[in-house]
């Protein structure tokens, strides 16, 4: 009798064990797919954060592109067409006008120079090569140069001017 205890408490050791392994199997199985899954998860959140980075990239690609081509058409077919006229224009001799028609005259040439200059201050707004070839240092001294020059404000600009310039366009974050 006592052998047949020893062996039904064998087996029940045994069988406990046994389901005891299941369990810590069990366990560990889905303790992995749960570090499995968090780490997909990681990663495609990675993969999305660099794919939006590609995306504005793209998009500020695009409308740096669309700048450039609206700024050439505008220094190169309106200014050339404006520049035309103004050549055209001098050529009008004022000397055969009443004074209301060299007022005229004087006044059509101003607004015309003004236009030429517009036109040239946009596209030049628009297409800044500044920027693109010396990088953002140079067009920010440039540009304190342009918008402090002869004004009673004073301006310190500190720039590293040990920083060499690998890309123009990934100097600007693009």
């Amino acid at each position: 009798m006592n052998e047949t205890i020893g062996s039904i408490q064998t087996i029940f050791t045994l069988g406990l064990a046994f389901m005891l392994l299941i369990v810590i199997s069990f366990l560990v199985i889905t303790f992995l797919n749960q570090r499995r899954k968090w780490n997909l998860q990681q990663e495609m959140g990675r993969l999305k954060e660099h794919q939006q980075n590609q995306l504005i990239e793209a998009a500020i690609r695009s409308e740096e592109t669309e700048r450039h081509r609206i700024a050439e058409t505008l220094h190169d077919e309106v200014g050339a067409i404006l520049s035309s006229v103004r050549l055209h224009f001098s050529n009008i001799n004022s000397n055969q006008l009443d004074e209301k028609g060299k007022s005229l005259h004087e006044k059509s040439k101003m607004l015309l120079d003004e236009g030429i200059q517009k036109v040239r201050t946009i596209s030049h707004n628009l297409h800044s090569t500044l920027l693109k070839e010396f990088g953002l240092n140079e067009a920010v001294r440039n540009f304190l140069n342009t918008t402090v020059k002869g004004t009673l404000v004073k301006v310190e600009i500190n720039l590293d001017n040990n920083y060499l310039i690998q890309n123009a366009e990934t100097d600007l974050g693009f």
